[in-house]
């Protein structure tokens, strides 16, 4: 071996010693499996076969080793390895510039209120290690703005100075603030003063500045930290795969590009976890009581600060001067709550950081997460975003700049912020009056349409009793039963606030529609109080109108969700007021429909006398050429009372005449409670496997439909028929599966079944069947 240079004689010695390996092994080692079994990428093994990259000493012991090199020659190759390595880092940096000047600087003070993320400390730390045996030498630290990504980074930098004895930089690149960002120019000239390059002898280009970095770099172990980026742009010509460095770029941006092209890691730094939340407040409140972790008011701080450290450290800056209740009652007002997380200087001020990320957006971008403060749902899906921006904008394509940007998260294509950055968003849009309102009303006009279109794939046969703000013609449904009953279950909390915030801001002819439209969903499902809830806005929003058939139409919808939550008395007052407002309008059916309604609530009191007068009040007023779907509603009712009257054999033939009805209408949930009915009424009439039937027919279609409360009903049923056929251990366990049903639902009826188990009502065998609506 000739070649003076440590390195080059340590490549040639290595590639003698590996092919006499292969050649005593009579085989030749597979390159990409041998990458594959070190964890390494097969660039990176060949970077330390042909001397591009030095490996590092565990490294080389593992390569060797899958080369089958031992003995002396392993001995001699680390040896050679270690040699050119020392001989590496007296070596001048380039063109006799001397390295000269102090060590470099230490990093900026860490927090020492710092608590938690040890996943994330875990990944950082796992990536470190993969840096060093080969893998990328770069990680993205993103996450939003004062979610702790800095100090996390700092934190956990301050663990490994060990790995990094020729220093620990962190330039601020100020992507992100008050001040302008720097320039790749402008961070590559401080970072090389930062290693001790003399300014005087620092080149001008970006080129010569990049070739300089990469040189001194190569005989160092450092780790850099660039912070607060903007842009890939701006940070990649500091960027080097280079072994025994390490280099974290944080960013309020995803940094896609230097994932992409530079094969950097990613770790996204989201918001603590409630406990960890917590665990913040308290450390910097100093408060270490045991109670102080189970206290309500702690809880709700750190809820109303969206578990976000920043606005967590800003509240706690108040103290001791104000209590942490004092606090909670000021922050509770969504309005001003923006106003009270800031402390002097920018960088403390919530509002002010928000502000930096929404200003670096392009200006599309920008207007969308404007407008999205006029959704007042807590997630929302690229559609509705469509119908906000209402013009040819690609409202996909500015979704994924504000995921980007983490001002929104992602979650099964729906785009959620947290509670701040609603806060923020929705500033931003009442600034914009004008185009606010134009954007409720396309989102309005949009919810309308869907919830319609929805509704009609949960109940097709109602089409008739929609209140539609355009014909009926115009929605024709795009899903299935089980897509519309899902598409509900995303949207129903939007739908909630959608109602309130039109009722609220003068949109009153859409609070009340969407009202309706919600309510068969809510029962299914039931979400008895938000049924009530959304009937409440309703009948204002009705009253707003001046539209006197929405009003005692609302009003009757508000008083089957109040007798859902065993309000009795203040259901009979609404209907009884809808039931004349009715009478006054001459509207015969309404008067029916509120006739209904009564029967309902007295047969949950057990009035079924009265009830049945109701009923038969209906019934009798009706024809099915009026409405056949109307007149079996109205035939079920009775039909189901007179069982409940003990007319068994006549409560069977009306109810078999109402499953007709049903069945030619297609109305499966008609259809299923009726056959309750009819279940109930055989079974009392001794025909116990015909009964069963019927409530087992019942109970599938109950489940089919997502119909969680009458499938509880039709489960107490089969219970009650077993009791009475004298097969009581079978009906335990029915009644035992509805108790854990209602119990799931927070539904009163659980009272009823856990009597029965309990012996109290077993003896009487009456059957006790809910409510319909």
């Amino acid at each position: 071996m000739n070649s003076t240079n440590p390195r080059d004689r340590f490549v040639s010695e290595l590639t003698t010693a590996i092919q006499r390996a292969e050649r005593l092994s009579g085989r030749r080692i597979d390159r990409a499996e041998l990458a594959s079994r070190m964890n390494i990428g097969r660039s990176t093994l060949y970077s330390y076969l042909n001397g591009t990259i030095l490996p590092p000493i565990s490294t080389l012991d593992r390569l060797l080793h899958g080369f089958g090199i031992t003995g002396a020659d392993s001995g001699r190759l680390a040896t050679l390895r270690d040699r050119a390595d020392a001989v590496g880092r007296r070596r001048s940096t380039a063109d006799n510039v001397a390295v000269a000047g102090p060590r470099p600087p230490l990093l900026p003070p860490v927090t020492p209120h710092f608590v938690g993320r040890a996943q994330e400390l875990e990944r950082l730390s796992a990536a470190a290690t993969d840096a060093a045996a080969g893998d990328s030498t770069i990680i993205v630290v993103t996450g939003t703005a004062g979610v702790g990504k800095t100090a996390l980074v700092c934190t956990w930098a301050r663990t490994v100075v060990g790995r990094y004895p020729d220093g620990q930089l962190l330039i601020d690149l100020q992507g992100f603030g008050a001040a302008t960002p720097i320039d790749a120019a402008m961070a590559l000239h401080q970072l090389l003063e930062s290693l001790g390059i003399a300014a005087a002898t620092i080149p001008t280009s970006v080129t010569a500045m990049t070739t300089l970095l990469r040189t001194i770099m190569a005989d160092r172990r450092l780790l850099l930290i660039f912070d607060n980026a903007r842009s890939a742009d701006q940070v990649r010509p500091m960027l080097f795969e280079i072994s025994g460095c390490f280099t974290i770029v944080t960013s309020r941006n995803r940094m896609d590009g230097l994932v992409v092209t530079e094969g950097a890691h990613r770790l996204v730094v989201g918001l603590p976890a409630d406990r960890d939340a917590t665990n913040i407040l308290l450390t910097r409140l100093r408060e270490e009581s045991p109670s102080a972790r189970s206290d309500p008011a702690v809880a709700e701080l750190t809820t109303l600060c969206a578990r976000l450290p920043l606005a967590l450290s800003i509240v706690a800056a108040d103290f001791p001067e104000r209590s942490i209740a004092e606090r909670v009652a000021e922050l509770r007002a969504e309005q001003s709550r923006l106003d009270l997380l800031g402390v002097d200087g920018a960088d403390g001020d919530l509002r002010t950081v928000l502000s930096w990320s929404h200003r670096s957006l392009p200006e599309p971008a920008a207007r969308l997460f404007r407008l999205i403060g006029a959704h007042p749902g807590p997630d929302i899906d690229p559609e509705a975003c469509a119908a906000l921006l209402g013009d040819d904008e690609d409202a996909r394509r500015l979704l994924r700049v504000l995921t980007h940007s983490n001002l929104l998260t992602e979650h099964r294509g729906r785009f959620a912020a947290h509670d701040l950055l609603r806060l923020y968003a929705q500033e931003l849009s009442r600034a914009e009056p004008a185009e606010r309102s134009a954007a409720a009303t396309r989102l309005l006009d949009h919810y309308l349409r869907a919830t319609t279109a929805a509704n009609l794939g949960i109940q097709p046969c109602r089409a008739h009793e929609l209140p539609l703000m355009e014909p009926a013609s115009e929605f024709v449904p795009d899903r299935s039963y089980t897509e519309s009953m899902e598409w509900f279950g995303r949207e129903w909390r939007s739908l909630l606030a959608l109602v309130e915030m039109a009722a609220a801001e003068g949109f009153p002819a859409y609070a009340w529609r969407l009202a309706v439209l919600c309510t068969t969903y809510l029962r299914r499902s039931g979400r008895r109080r938000e049924r009530r809830e959304i009937h409440r806005h309703a009948v204002a929003a009705a009253a707003a109108c001046h539209d006197p058939v929405a009003h005692a139409t609302t009003l009757r919808l508000l008083g089957d969700a109040t007798a859902r939550l065993d309000e009795h008395g203040t259901a009979i007052e609404l209907l009884t007021l809808s039931m004349r407002e009715f009478e006054v309008l001459d509207d015969p059916d309404g008067v029916r429909q509120a006739h209904l309604s009564l029967c309902r609530v007295y047969e949950s009191l057990g009035a079924y006398e009265t009830a049945l007068a109701h009923a038969e009040t209906a019934l009798t007023s009706a024809v099915p050429e009026d409405g056949v779907l109307a007149y079996a509603d109205y035939l079920n009712a009775t039909a189901r009372l007179n069982a409940r009257c003990g007319n068994h054999r006549k409560a069977v033939t009306m109810a078999t005449e109402t499953l007709a009805y049903y069945r030619e209408l297609g109305y499966e949930e008609g259809s299923a409670d009726i056959l309750l009915t009819l279940g109930a009424a055989e079974s009392w009439l001794g025909s116990f496997e015909v009964a069963l039937e019927h409530v087992e027919i019942s109970l599938s279609v109950d489940r089919e439909l997502g119909d969680h409360y009458r499938a509880a009903l039709a489960t107490e049923q089969l219970g009650d028929i077993h009791d009475r056929r004298g097969t009581s251990h079978r009906a335990v366990e029915y009644w035992e599966n509805a108790l854990a049903m209602f119990d799931d639902l927070r539904h009163p009826d659980r009272a009823r079944v856990a009597a029965k188990l309990d012996g109290q009502d077993a003896s009487r065998g009456r059957l006790h069947r809910g409510v319909s609506e």
